[in-house]
């Protein structure tokens, strides 16, 4: 998944090993994998990211994972029939900017997960 290291006051991770699968990494976590330099730095949002894609493995996507790493560069969807209130979570959970995605408390507070 995302990452369990240490942050500063805002957010952003202090050390520089950032391990992860590359299936369930957030956009800006693939660029550092591969030796980039993320321009929006990395914080612990990757983390949401990864949750967003582990959702959406499980709703639809566990025996297709050509179709998982479509979705997570924003070339597939969820299909109609995974319910509404999961597709916006997981589209919530995967805004390819950070400071778009909600936090761990806003997202389980979304109203999918609490019907």
């Amino acid at each position: 998944m995302g990452t369990a290291e240490p942050t500063d006051s805002e957010g952003m991770l202090i050390s520089g090993r950032i391990g992860g699968s590359r299936a369930t990494a957030a956009p800006e976590q693939r660029v550092y994998l591969v030796g980039g330099t993320p321009a929006c730095g990395l914080s612990r949002m990757i983390d949401l990211a990864s949750v967003g894609l582990l959702l959406a493995e499980a709703a639809q996507f566990r025996s297709d994972p050509e179709r998982l790493w479509a979705y997570s560069v924003f070339e597939d969807d969820l299909d109609e029939w995974v319910p509404e209130g999961c597709r916006d979570l997981c589209a919530q959970l995967l805004a390819p900017s950070p400071s778009d995605r909600p936090s761990a408390k806003e997202a389980l507070a979304h109203w999918w997960l609490n019907e």
